[in-house]
């Protein structure tokens, strides 16, 4: 169990420095989607951004979702980081216990 605990705690950091390389390297801007007639479009900052801009709008996107999902990645990460511990110090007692039980027997 405490290696599975490990391997998420692993695929969580680099879920995070995967974010973080996104964010890092993204375009700048503030996007906004409105709908006109029933067809969307998207703004950077007060500007619009036509058909031919859609790459750049989807990695603002990105960007944006990224920021929003660091801080949960990072809070999980803290918690099975702070559990993993736990059980390090749980199984440490238990070892520390079972060799002055050992002592106290002999």
């Amino acid at each position: 169990m405490q290696e599975e605990l490990r391997n998420v705690l692993h695929e969580l950091t680099e879920l995070e420095n995967r974010g973080l390389e996104f964010v890092n390297n993204a375009p700048e801007g503030k996007l906004r989607c409105a709908i006109n007639k029933g067809n969307y479009q998207y703004y950077i900052g007060n500007v619009y951004q036509g058909k031919e801009k859609r790459k750049i709008v989807k990695r603002i996107a990105q960007k944006e979702y990224w920021q929003k999902m660091l801080p949960c990645i990072k809070k999980q990460k803290m918690a099975f980081h702070n559990l993993v511990m736990t059980l390090d110090m749980y199984k440490a007692s238990k070892r520390i216990t079972t060799v002055n039980s050992a002592n106290t027997i002999a």
